[in-house]
């Protein structure tokens, strides 16, 4: 049983803050505190889940996933999946009184990201930012800029009001080693659907609480707009009511606005296609795109333009070879290095040339027929455990049905029980211009190779190429 050794640090109101990162096993770990402390958070750093134990009570958190609430407490248990990995823990004994507790997580200045990392913070809109996939608008965004601008982190909880949003999330976000450089606040949603609904001032404080912070610690709120809802005449109302003063907000401090609720509705306040909507309070797949071409819109007028590193020529400095699709020496229309593992769903392939230069070398385009699953998978790469690793490609998709289901993970190699080093796209079934796709991971000690796996349910045609794998540890970033 670990005693939390940490000196914590002590803060303009009082309240004593204790932050460690520590490795977690398959073993349950218990972290014990030499005295009650009064708020935890803990975030997995890793690439698999890990099981919190806290009071009693247990929750799992997937890899980057944080959780916080203010409770007393003098353990934590802690568990990995399936590998030994790392966590972030940080608890604070004081006051924690309101507002003023939130001053002892983000007074202490972080330094922030020069770049173009946004994070999000929100309800169950935001929340389905998941695993880089096409339910989340933030996903959408990434890809249809080409990753001008970076997916942060995700603050966001199913059912959360601006008020929870406020008091966890918030100071979560806040308390990162290193700050995004800009944040999407999309809450308000349940505040209106909520009986009594919440008072709009109280909505109206509880954001400006969330900008002014976020502009207190050097980020750029991105402030946005609920999407339609019209349950009743009361809830159309207070919808209106609320993206009025977004909207005046935005234009009356400088900051940027996203209008989610203007293209996505129509004259009455409902959604514009039903196409659009999962059902009266949540967007759709399609909903999300045309919400995250929207935050593209927006964001690509703020943030400088990234040029993402995509392999170019073939290069030592990438680890993958015949990374640009040029060489298939048995001309079967898959390029060497990779090959159809698994699955009984039919398929043709082919090397076709770029259309209008949209990638350098030969798109690896997989035509898929029939429902059933397929997949395929470029050869084990070695990597160097501890290592962070940038993935990044280029891909393009048409032809889908209501069966469509594409996912491309980085798994361990060789495929020792599929452990997922990296979902760097999850769930994708809508047709989708040629886009960059772009994520960050790091390699677990345990791990020396690492394989591509891609699979394909149901129709669709499926281009990709310029596969690039770059050490970024050795790049000293």
């Amino acid at each position: 049983m670990p005693l939390v050794t940490t000196k914590p640090v002590s803060m303009s109101n009082g309240d004593l803050v204790t932050e460690f990162v520590d490795s977690v096993g398959t073993t349950e770990t218990e972290f014990s505190f030499p005295s009650e402390q009064n708020y935890l958070m803990v975030k997995n750093n890793g690439n698999v889940p890990i099981t919190l134990k806290l009071n009693g009570l247990s929750r799992t958190l997937n890899p980057s996933e944080e959780w916080s609430g203010k409770t007393s407490f003098t353990s934590v248990f802690l568990t990995s999946a399936n590998q030994t990995q790392q966590v972030n823990v940080r608890s604070i004994r004081g006051v924690m009184q309101g507002d003023a507790a939130l001053s002892a997580l983000y007074l202490a200045k972080k330094p922030k990201t020069t770049g173009n990392v946004l994070d999000f913070m929100g309800d169950s809109i935001t929340d389905q930012n998941i695993y880089a996939s096409c339910r989340g608008f933030v996903s959408w965004a990434t890809a249809l800029t080409n990753h001008q601008i970076k997916m942060g982190n995700k603050f966001a909880t199913g059912g959360y009001t601006s008020q929870k949003i406020k008091d966890e999330h918030l100071p979560n976000l806040l308390s990162q080693n290193v700050l995004p450089s800009y944040c999407t606040v999309l809450a308000g949603t349940n505040d209106i659907g909520l009986v009594p609904a919440t008072p709009l001032s109280e909505t109206i404080s509880n954001l400006t609480f969330i900008y002014d912070s976020l502009l207190e610690a050097g980020v750029t709120p991105v402030l946005c707009t609920i999407p339609p809802r019209k349950d009743n005449a009361g809830i159309l109302a207070n919808v209106y009511r609320l993206n009025n003063w977004i909207r005046q907000t935005a234009m009356k401090r400088g900051l940027p606005l996203v209008d989610f609720h203007r293209v996505l509705s129509d004259t009455t306040g409902g959604y514009s296609s039903p196409s659009y909507a999962a059902d009266a309070i949540h967007p759709s797949k399609l909903g999300a795109k045309v919400m995250g071409t929207e935050l593209a819109r927006v964001m690509s007028k703020i943030v400088p333009f990234y040029n993402v590193n995509l392999v170019t020529f073939e290069s030592d400095g990438n680890v993958i070879p015949n990374a640009l699709n040029l060489i298939d020496t048995n001309s079967d229309g898959i390029p060497d290095n990779w090959s159809k593992v698994a699955g009984t769903g039919t398929f043709t392939a082919a090397l076709t040339d770029p259309v209008n230069s949209d990638i350098v070398g030969k798109w690896f385009s997989i035509t898929k027929t029939d429902a059933p699953y397929a997949i395929f998978r470029n050869s084990g790469r070695t990597v160097i455990p501890g290592h962070r690793y940038a993935v990044a490609f280029r891909m393009k998709i048409s032809g889908v049905d209501v069966a469509t289901m594409i996912n491309l993970n980085v798994i361990k190699a060789p495929n020792a029980n599929s452990v997922i080093l990296s979902r760097v796209f999850s769930e994708w079934s809508l047709e989708t211009e040629a886009c960059t796709i772009y994520r960050e991971f790091t390699v677990p000690l345990d791990v020396t190779q690492v394989q591509f796996d891609l699979s394909i349910t149901g129709a669709a045609v499926f281009s990709s190429g310029q596969y690039t794998l770059i050490n970024l540890t050795e790049l000293n970033l």
